[in-house]
């Protein structure tokens, strides 16, 4: 319950600024944040496909965080 809280301030506070949106690699994103679940979770197996030559048009910050809730679950 505690890092749902967390993560709503996160977005609350996120999404009071002004969208930046422009073209980003999303592919390059998802790598990212499958590092960083690899790293605070050693021992869980999971495997990631992630397709190359991804391209997204949006605000990176707001979509780092729906990357990073998505692949948590």
């Amino acid at each position: 319950m505690g890092e749902l809280i967390d993560d709503l301030l996160q977005l609350s506070r996120v999404t009071r600024s002004e969208m930046q949106p422009k073209v980003f690699h999303l592919n390059e994103m998802a790598k990212a944040v499958a590092r960083a679940l690899r790293q605070r979770e050693p021992g869980r197996v999971v495997e990631f496909v992630i397709e190359d030559g991804l391209t997204a048009a949006g605000d990176p910050r707001l979509l780092q965080i729906m990357m990073e809730n998505l692949l948590e679950n």
